[in-house]
């Protein structure tokens, strides 16, 4: 049987140049990953959070499989003294739907990658 965590099983970024980027997250979700990283105890972080550790069991639970609020995962990343970065990345390609010959919304300029995010977006 294979490891499903080993390299050679994991997505490989086609625009990285052949180098292995992980796409999946860690079986036990990143806010265990990274709590484990900073040396930061489940009960640290229930100090920290001001609850319980049962709680942040809960919480890394809900993180790994993906029913975490953004403002539960914000707290647990700022009582890591960690930065929550939210991102939306497009798939494939990245163009912008006129360069696939789709119709942007009445009076919008289409953005495309690599361009600033328009303002109105921010």
């Amino acid at each position: 049987m294979s490891n499903p965590d080993a390299p050679a099983s994991r997505p490989v970024d086609e625009t990285s140049g052949g180098v292995r980027v992980p796409r999946q997250v860690p079986a036990a979700g990143w806010l265990r990953e990274v709590r484990l990283a900073r040396g930061v105890t489940q009960q640290a972080l229930a100090d920290a959070l001001g609850c319980k550790r049962q709680a942040c069991a809960q919480l890394e639970r809900s993180e790994a499989r993906g029913a975490i609020s953004l403002y539960s995962l914000r707290k647990a990343a700022a009582a890591m003294d960690c930065e929550l970065v939210y991102a939306l990345v497009p798939r494939g390609t990245g163009a912008a739907p006129a360069a696939r010959g789709e119709e942007s919304p009445a009076g919008e300029r289409a953005w495309a990658a690599g361009e600033d995010l328009p303002t109105n977006l921010l």
